[in-house]
C-alpha cells in the first residue's frame, strides 16, 4: 500500500510540475531563438557590380526582433573602390548592428589595412561606423604593427581609440615598443 500511495504522489506531483507552462513570457522566448541559422557561410556583399566585402563563417545567427547578427569564427575581406583588398581580419565572434551602425568584435581579433600597412592585434573592439571611431575595451591590451618609410614599428599598450577620419589613434595606458629600421643605406 505504501509503495503505490508514493507512485501516486509522485505521478500527480510530476503532473503538475509539467503543466506548469508560463505563456506570458512567449514573445520573451521567442526573441531570445534566432530567426536564421547558417552553418560553414560565406557571403559577398555586391556594390555596383563590384564586391565590397567577402564574409566566411563557421556559424551566423540573426534574430527576429531586431537586424542584429553574430557571427562565430569569421574572416572577411573588405575591398576598395578599384576592387583591390583594403581590410582583411579575423576574430572569434562577432557582433553587429547594422540598424545602429555598430560592431563589435571579440577574442583573438587580427585586423590588417593594406594601404596603411597597420595590423591590429587584440581582444575587444568596437567599431562605430556613424561616427567612424574605433575604441577597445578599457584596460584591454592592444598591438599595433605598421611599417611607414621602411621602418617597422611595433606598439604595446591599453585603452586603445582610433579614428578612421582622420587616421589616427591613440593609447591611453602603458605604452612601450620598438622601431626596426630596415633600409640598407
Amino acid at each position: 500500500m505504501k509503495l503505490s500511495f508514493l507512485l501516486g504522489v509522485v505521478s500527480i506531483a510530476f503532473y503538475c510540475s509539467a503543466c506548469s507552462l508560463n505563456y506570458g513570457t512567449a514573445s520573451k522566448t521567442e526573441a531570445s531563438f534566432p530567426e536564421f541559422i547558417f552553418e560553414n557561410a560565406r557571403f559577398e556583399r555586391i556594390s555596383d557590380n563590384t564586391i565590397t566585402v567577402q564574409m566566411q563563417a563557421k556559424t551566423i545567427e540573426r534574430y527576429k526582433r531586431s537586424a542584429t547578427v553574430y557571427a562565430k569564427d569569421i574572416h572577411f575581406t573588405t575591398y576598395d573602390t578599384d576592387n583591390q583588398k583594403e581590410t582583411e581580419g579575423t576574430c572569434h565572434l562577432l557582433e553587429a548592428s547594422p540598424q545602429d551602425n555598430t560592431y563589435t568584435f571579440f577574442d583573438a581579433i587580427d585586423l590588417y589595412n593594406y594601404k596603411q600597412k597597420l595590423r591590429i592585434l587584440t581582444n575587444c573592439l568596437y567599431w562605430n561606423t556613424a561616427t567612424e571611431q574605433v575604441t577597445g575595451a578599457s584596460g584591454d591590451g592592444i598591438t599595433i604593427q605598421y611599417t611607414a618609410n621602411g621602418e617597422t614599428s611595433s606598439f604595446k599598450g591599453n585603452s586603445f581609440s582610433a579614428s578612421t577620419i582622420s587616421n589616427t589613434f591613440s593609447i591611453a595606458d602603458s605604452v612601450y615598443g620598438n622601431i626596426t629600421n630596415e633600409n640598407k643605406n
